[in-house]
């Protein structure tokens, strides 16, 4: 008998088994073009980074020794399903620095035309090769003696176990990697020792809330297999709502209420700008000698202007949403989920709307239809009097022609002529979200001669400087009108955003508050959770509810750095505080605190 012979006789007894071994190094690949995207082992030696990997991918494959021979094929259904995922977290990866949170999976239906576009912009002709090995994979089984012969091979209970116990002492091997990674990294940011028991218990089991909320670093100090399964694990045993004891609910008490004054709303107008993904670095700039934001610039520089370009964002996953709710309740966003949709329906929350309800009309309007993360419906439970969206706008002006902002302005101020004054109006812009291409050949004219910068970063600018001339609209509509001296301007960013799309890492964002009176320009970092404060400060709202921040107004924080505490270093003070901050806010949004 030759070798050829011999050898195919020994792929025909052992099909399943090197069929098994083709399936895992197809995964082991996913795995590895996954873990490039994140970072995860930029840092592993390669026999710890090979041992990772095989570790997932033998764990993810275990069940098909479970299977009987004609189901063999079943074994396609993880490296398609591995695919999915790998390639939907890459995408959310680019577009806020983190995985997909796993509640926000059941969200398709409110994905809008805004993530549609962004999330095609973000595709890279790479992004094939997430499906090149269960491609490969298929192609391979459509082989019928192959598939046969997969089918047909007995696996004896003996090659079975020692599979499995070969197995389970890689995934141990790679889980003592895991923690050994993990004590590093808290040694290396918090000078702290832990033994390899509590490097695991801090990791998998008690997890640390910062580690946690990071879910890439979550992932790339677990696994995939181990992160999959307390994500689903706390998705399903820990994400839902709580019921507060009295103990509990005093705690909240002592730590929310920071004022029991009585509240002297302003009889001016308030209207509030929520400028989409404003960065604090755009106000300011010059391209050739012209002012990027002028109309900005002015604002600040005016008498009787708060201004902040140090204000240190705070979103989770509902990035824009959560930015809403700041701005709206003072609420920090949930730990894991998009509050907005989440955990405001049903109750009676202290909204700015509110606070303003027995002095001010209010209306919200939405440059865009407003369904994404069902943001309409959250400002219904914010409590507007009415909300708005682009459906509304484009029956009174032409969208296409001046564009989404411009218009969203100019109908804002037809609306100021029929509202009862004093009111309080929030408009939120769209033209500044990522990718970057709302302006057209029909809104040149609002748009810059930019040369000294090329790519995505001149179509952000010319994005901005469109936003900025219509606001400048809006101002000179109130001025026309006679509002403008009876009128306090806000203007604030929901988020941040970097040229590549994503979230991370921190940039400032923007806070001006013109015509209030008092003039403050705030040179220090401050958290976005100030501004909702600050916003009640301005508004003359001094009851019970200022939300979990500082005003500006007040000084009460000083010169914090902010930046610090999110980057790990020692936090003194105001740090502690919003770190309390963060836990109080969870309890609040997911409890019946707020009946």
């Amino acid at each position: 008998m030759n070798v050829s012979s011999i050898s195919a006789e020994y792929a025909r007894r052992h099909a399943a088994l090197l069929w098994w071994a083709a399936c895992a190094v197809f995964l082991g690949v996913q795995i590895r073009i996954f873990a490039a995207e994140l970072g995860l082992f930029e840092r592993s030696i390669f026999t710890v980074r090979t041992l990772k990997i095989s570790a997932d991918a033998l764990l993810i494959l275990l069940p098909y020794w479970l299977l009987p021979g004609r189901f063999r094929g079943l074994s396609l259904v993880p490296l398609w399903g591995m695919a999915l995922l790998f390639f939907t977290n890459a995408l959310s990866v680019r577009f806020t620095g983190d995985c997909l949170p796993l509640n926000l999976l059941s969200q398709a239906k409110n994905i809008d035309t805004q993530l549609t576009d962004s999330i095609f912009r973000l595709l890279r002709p790479s992004d094939i090769i997430y499906w090149l090995p269960p491609t490969a994979a298929s192609a391979l089984w459509c082989v019928r003696p192959l598939r046969r012969a997969v089918s047909d091979s007995r696996a004896g209970k003996i090659l079975r176990s020692s599979i499995c116990a070969a197995t389970l002492i890689i995934v141990f091997l790679a889980q003592v990697s895991y923690s050994n990674a993990f004590y590093r990294l808290i040694y290396f940011y918090n000078g702290r020792q832990l033994s390899l028991i509590e490097s695991t218990d801090k990791r998998l089991i008690h997890r640390d809330a910062d580690f946690r909320c990071q879910r890439s670093l979550s992932l790339r100090h677990s696994g995939i297999v181990a992160y999959m399964l307390t994500e689903l694990y706390e998705h399903i045993f820990t994400g839902g709502d709580i019921k507060l004891s009295d103990v509990e609910r005093k705690s909240l008490d002592s730590f929310a209420l920071h004022t029991r004054e009585v509240s002297t709303p302003t009889d001016k107008n308030i209207i509030f700008i929520v400028a989409e993904s404003l960065n604090a670095d755009a106000v300011g700039t010059r391209i050739n000698d012209r002012q990027v934001t002028p109309v900005l610039d002015s604002l600040i520089a005016a008498d009787g202007t708060i201004s902040c370009l140090h204000v240190v964002p705070q979103v989770h996953d509902g990035i824009s949403s959560d930015g809403q709710l700041l701005y709206n309740t003072g609420l920090l966003p949930l730990r894991s989920g998009a509050a907005a949709q989440r955990a405001i329906y049903g109750k009676r929350l202290p909204s700015l709307a509110c606070q303003l309800s027995s002095s001010h009309s209010s209306m919200a309007i939405f440059a865009e239809r407003g369904l994404a993360w069902r943001e309409k419906d959250a400002y219904k439970a914010y409590g507007y009097n009415r909300v708005l969206t682009s459906d509304s706008i484009a029956k009174h002006v032409d969208i296409d022609n001046i564009g989404a902002d411009a218009a969203l302005m100019e109908y804002a101020l037809l609306q100021t002529d029929s509202l009862r004054q004093p009111f309080f109006i929030q408009l939120l812009t769209a033209s500044t979200h990522y990718p970057f291409n709302t302006i057209n050949a029909t809104t040149a004219q609002n748009t810059m001669d930019i040369t000294e910068v090329q790519g995505i970063e001149a179509d952000y600018l010319n994005c901005v400087h469109y936003l900025d001339s219509a606001i400048g609209n809006l101002v000179e509509g109130l001025k026309q009108r006679g509002l403008v001296e009876n009128t306090i301007l806000i203007v604030a960013s929901d988020h941040h955003m970097n040229m590549d799309s994503g979230l991370n890492p921190l940039r400032p964002i923007v806070f001006v508050a013109a015509g209030c009176g008092t003039g403050m320009r705030i040179d220090h970092p401050v958290a976005q959770a100030d501004v909702f404060p600050t916003l009640c400060s301005i508004a003359g709202l001094r009851g019970s509810w200022r939300g979990l921040g500082y005003s500006m107004t007040d000084n009460a924080c000083g010169a914090i750095d902010y930046y610090q505490n999110v980057h790990g270093t020692p936090e003194e003070g105001r740090g502690r505080h919003m770190r309390r901050a963060w836990t109080v806010s969870d309890s609040l949004l997911r409890s019946d605190y707020f009946r």
